[in-house]
């Protein structure tokens, strides 16, 4: 038999992790972390909380301790590594190596991340942009400047015709397009 109502404390979990996208998608990184780091202790039922702590310790420019905290939401949860959850999983490991420097190690995982989306989201979803964008920045880590600047101008177009100018993705994306133009 399922249970279709959820106690308060799942309600206010739910909360909690709506409140610490809202902060990550906004930059507030800190902020996000520590929320999430209140719910992932109070709901260690729920690994999958734990991709949007992954989310902001990248943003933080922690990439190591995102790594870690991946890997153990995997170990939790062998789930948080398949199906549309391993889209995230898969970006922010990919992320995360962009953000040591091993781009060359973060392209396949990114390109992995793609794939995995076609199979699970419209190509103008939230999930599987982030993914190609994550490819755009492997890509130009790599010094791949012609491949990074059409896919880039591709995501860019993307994030402004579904998410608006102003969404922090679509900010984000033409800047660094601006930026490799110049360069």
């Amino acid at each position: 038999m399922q249970v279709w109502w959820r106690t308060r404390s799942q309600r206010r979990a739910d909360s909690l992790a709506d409140e610490a996208k809202r902060l990550a998608a906004e930059g507030q990184w800190a902020r996000a972390e520590a929320v999430l780091r209140q719910v992932v202790r109070l709901h260690t039922d729920r690994p999958a909380l734990s991709l949007g702590l992954a989310r902001s310790l990248n943003g933080l420019g922690r990439a190591t301790e995102a790594l870690r905290v991946l890997a153990e939401a995997k170990a939790d949860d062998p789930q948080v590594g398949e199906g549309a959850l391993a889209v995230l999983f898969v970006a922010l490991t990919a992320q995360a190596l962009l953000g040591l420097d091993r781009p060359d190690e973060a392209e396949p995982r990114a390109r992995h991340a793609v794939d995995l989306a076609r199979g699970h989201y419209h190509p103008n979803n939230h999930r599987a942009l982030e993914a190609a964008t994550t490819l755009c920045r492997a890509l130009a880590a790599q010094d791949r400047r012609h491949e990074a600047e059409e896919q880039l101008t591709r995501c860019a177009t993307a994030w402004r015709e579904h998410f608006g100018a102003r969404h922090p993705h679509t900010v984000a994306v033409e800047t660094e397009l601006a930026a490799l133009a110049r360069s």
